[in-house]
């Protein structure tokens, strides 16, 4: 295998980068940081696809070349050649960068090595072959001689007269009037930019024009490329050379005929230019972690952060004796980690724990592996109340100790808990190797590093316990650090609360909720019957068989042979998804029937087989809640997410169907009535949502009436259905573009609706408003709880971070508010059963509803004490409205009266 070279464009990646990465991030000590953040990547991901040999990184040395950067970005210049050096890289200045990358790439291509080169600037296209790869950072891109084919329509060797006539930035203008297709058509006629110019000289000399060609240069029949072996099949030269471009073409071309030639010479690229450094004293050198992680904390780089290889000191415990010394020696409290073998912790084995003193900065440590001798004694300790823990994410190790008969009891803290109170969406999904990066500077290994992969992966107890000890105590050390970093800096309630919600959630995953396997197969069976119909039905309106599962084939019959409209593409024609088909479901009946079609292939695949594979030995399925891993704060359900069980259509009631009560028992479900407007209505106190919500009106059909101009009592239930889209879409902070794509009407009808629901609800969007404002000021938002929400990107220089971010200021205050609520409602329902000593414990919880496993003979009680205090969690402008159902069957709950 060849050695590899890497040549990075280090000022082009700067100064481009500047324009994609939100301004606001910063060092440590406040500077601005940006661009070289974009380098650092850029650079990072192309080392990891293979190590290069060599590794150069060249920066612009004309200050006229910087001349017009803005003082953000000419900041992160200086430090740009240390970044540069400590990621392995040999540093050179040149004048004419993009030249100097040329010619290392020349040379590196004439010692017989691969090339990657990294940068942003299209000029690099023209430089690509079979052996050289452009690496375009800001679009993660990487360009073969075919994919700067389909890129620009041309092959390498003809991107520099493309650019010319196109152009690419300010610097590099090109032709006004001549646009990609047609500078794609000229160079197919003429051969190159300067026999194009000739043409449209030669052409105003003639004085004459072909009517049939009059306007624009046609292509004439393309021909195969014998410019180079990486390009064949590409155009490359005409068959015959147009002599004259007349017509509007000719005139833009005439009228830059002085200027394109220097375009051109900037385009193009010197092989010929000398080295400023030979490229044999320009070998990578690998970064030692101890020496980049450094300079990577100085400038809050955290995502980039590598694991040092250094371990936490540990003792390997295996005696009563040792253990009752350690835990002496380590104070109080402990921060613990439970090595398991499996990620979902209720399959889990426990391979062993490790305990770290809480304060101790060093970070010594213990660990004793499952089975040993001091197991029993270690069992003991963790479920004392009084003897304090600390951990991260310590749900998961409580509910691995509880399937191997070990209590955990006595938590005083987590680590997670306090990483999301910080910054819930930053550090997202908070595991504790996401987490210790940017807080502590710190980068763990991860598990495949230590276990290996695939079938030389090992088992934690199958690795010296020294090893395995080493691992985990550095896990518990770094729960330790982080609970002290963080938990200084928040509220000490709210701590408390999410250690009471998680308590909770491991009794929800440890009790779980049956499946009835039976149910499963019977729907399976019914979904058979019902696609095969389908399928003749399908094929019937088809006019022949085909493979409906296909995208291809199933495009090629709805657009080619039916003729249907397409709304939506992708990379390779036009897309067959979901959305797209519902948006032409009623040009066609096939639509309709083949969205029937998918959704019964994806309920059985989906949740028929993977619900079964998910039933534990006991006949139920125990998934995960989390209580510190969405934005918003609501609690995210995994392996499987429940949340996600449809329940719409028949169909999907025979999924729900499965979910059914022990004998005896019922399942009882308490849900909220649009809580999200009761919440709204809270915030923003418009008296357009109080008062109706307090007449209990329908608040959908008032929205339709109010943006369809028509009286409530005629709207239909399709008009309410639009103003229900309406209401949560506008709530969301949706705009316009967004809203009639949802819609599927004109963009002109959908900002015509939400000007008048900005009429009807003027406080909402002032609420809104404000709250953007605020969040611009202080940089966080808060929630009805007190918990506050960093909103990053709002100084962005990029459009789309820009505009994402203030959608987010604007909706997160109701959304995390939401949450907040359905989060105590949850807590407050199962503290009041508790306390009325009734068998109820809840089973799923999915934002606005609550599903309980009860005793049957219990159930008005149940339903009596839990809506109670779901309507109490918080006393709103409008007291909260729940309902209550009850069954044997998820899918076939009937309202209880209370």
């Amino acid at each position: 295998m060849a050695d590899r070279t890497l040549v990075a464009s280090a000022t082009n990646l700067l100064a481009r980068g500047f324009l994609v990465v939100p301004t606001d991030r910063r060092s440590r000590a406040g500077e601005p940081t940006n661009g070289l953040f974009a380098v650092a990547r850029a650079i990072r991901r192309t080392i990891a696809w293979r190590t290069p040999a060599r590794a150069i990184a060249v920066i612009e040395s004309d200050p006229a070349a910087r001349a017009t950067w803005p003082a953000l970005l000419a900041a992160q210049l200086a430090p740009l050649p240390e970044l540069l050096a400590a990621l392995g890289m040999h540093v050179v200045h040149a004048a004419g960068e993009v030249h100097a990358v040329a010619s290392y790439t020349r040379a590196a291509r004439e010692r017989g090595d691969d090339v990657v080169i990294v940068g942003v600037d299209k000029r690099y296209a023209q430089l690509v072959t079979d052996r050289v790869w452009w690496y375009d950072a800001n679009k993660d891109a990487r360009y073969t001689p075919d994919v700067v084919f389909k890129r620009f329509a041309v092959p390498p060797e003809r991107v520099a007269d493309w650019l010319a006539l196109v152009g690419d930035d300010d610097q590099m203008p090109g032709i006004a009037g001549i646009g990609a297709k047609g500078a794609t058509q000229l160079l197919e006629a003429h051969g190159s930019a300067e026999a194009a110019l000739a043409a449209a000289v030669a052409g105003a000399v003639a004085g004459t024009a072909s009517p049939a060609n009059a306007g624009h240069a046609a292509a004439p029949e393309a021909v195969r490329s014998t410019a180079s072996p990486a390009n064949a099949g590409h155009a490359a030269a005409p068959k015959a050379v147009r002599s004259t471009i007349d017509g509007r073409t000719g005139k833009a071309l005439r009228a830059a005929v002085d200027d394109v030639p220097r375009e051109l010479a900037r385009a193009r690229l010197d092989p010929q230019r000398p080295l400023p450094t030979p490229l044999d004293d320009c070998a990578y050198v690998a970064p030692r972690a101890s020496e980049l992680n450094p300079l990577l904390d100085r400038l809050a780089f955290a995502e980039l952060l590598v694991p040092e290889g250094e371990t936490t000191a540990v003792d390997v415990v295996d005696s009563p004796d040792a253990l009752a010394a350690a835990l002496a020696r380590l104070g109080s409290p402990v921060a613990i980690h439970a090595l398991v073998e499996d990620p979902a912790p209720i399959r889990a084995e426990l391979a062993g724990i490790a305990l770290a003193a809480a304060d101790d900065a060093h970070g010594s440590a213990i660990y004793i592996a499952a089975g040993s001798p001091a197991w029993p004694p270690l069992a003991t300790w963790l479920a004392d109340p009084a003897s304090p823990k600390l951990g991260h994410d310590l749900a998961a190790a409580t509910v691995a100790l509880r399937r191997a008969g070990i209590a955990l009891a006595g938590v005083a803290g987590d680590s997670m808990h306090a990483s999301h109170l910080t910054q819930p969406s930053n550090w997202a999904p908070h595991d504790l190797g996401v987490v210790a990066k940017p807080v502590l500077g710190r980068a763990l290994p991860d598990d495949d590093a230590v276990r290996g992969v695939g079938r030389a992966r090992k088992a934690w107890s199958q690795l010296p316990a020294d090893r395995a000890g080493e691992v985990a105590a550095q896990r518990a050390s770094t729960a330790a650090a982080l609970w002290r970093a963080l938990s200084p800096g928040v509220a000490a309630e709210l701590l408390d609360d999410y250690l009471e919600l998680a308590e909770l959630a491991v009794r929800m995953e440890l009790a779980g909720i049956l499946v009835d396997p039976a149910e499963l197969d019977s729907a399976e069976q019914a979904f058979a019957a019902i696609e095969a119909e389908l399928d003749v039905d399908i094929y019937k309106l088809a006019g022949h068989d085909f493979n409906i599962n296909s995208s291809q084939q199933l495009g090629r019959v709805l657009f080619e042979e039916l003729k249907l409209p397409i709304v939506s593409h992708t990379k390779t024609g036009w897309s067959t998804s979901i959305e797209a088909l519902e948006r032409i479901e009623h040009a066609h009946p096939i639509v309709a029937l083949v969205l029937r079609w998918r959704l019964l292939r994806r309920l059985r695949d989906s949740w028929v087989n993977g619900l079964r594979k998910c039933i534990d030995v006991d006949g139920r399925v125990h998934s995960r809640f989390h209580v510190a891993r969405s934005f918003s704060g609501h609690l995210v359900n995994t392996a499987p997410d429940l949340s996600r069980v449809p329940g719409r259509t028949p169909e999907m009631a025979r999924i729900r169907r499965a979910f059914r009560a022990a004998p005896g028992r019922v399942l009882m479900s308490v849900d909220f009535h649009q809580l999200g407007l009761y919440v709204l209505a809270h915030l923003t106190k418009d008296p357009a949502l109080v008062e109706p919500l307090r007449a209990r009106a329908d608040m959908h059909r008032l929205t339709a009436g109010a943006v369809l101009d028509k009286p409530p009592a005629d709207v239909t239930l399709d008009e309410r259905q639009l103003g229900k889209v309406i209401n949560f879409a506008t709530f969301a902070g949706q705009g316009a573009s967004a809203l009639a794509q949802q819609l599927n009407v004109p963009a002109a009808e959908a900002k015509e609706y939400l000007a008048r629901f900005d009429r009807r609800y003027a406080r909402v969007r002032a609420f809104q408003d404000d709250q953007l404002r605020l969040a611009s000021e202080r940089g966080y938002i808060t929630t009805i709880a007190g918990r506050r929400w960093p909103i990053g990107g709002l100084e962005s220089l990029d459009s789309h971070d820009r505009s994402y971010a203030e959608r987010l200021a604007r909706r997160a205050p109701h959304e995390g508010s939401v949450s907040d609520v359905s989060r105590r409602a949850l807590r407050d329902a199962d503290r009041a059963l508790r306390a009325a000593s009734l068998d109820a414990i809840a089973v799923h919880s999915i934002l606005d509803e609550v599903l309980f496993d009860v005793r049957a003979d219990q159930l008005a009680d149940a339903a009596r004490v839990a809506s109670h205090a779901m309507r109490h969690a918080f006393e709103l402008e409008v007291p909260l409205v729940v309902g209550v159902e009850a069954g044997t069957h998820w899918a076939d709950l009937e309202p209880v009266t209370l």
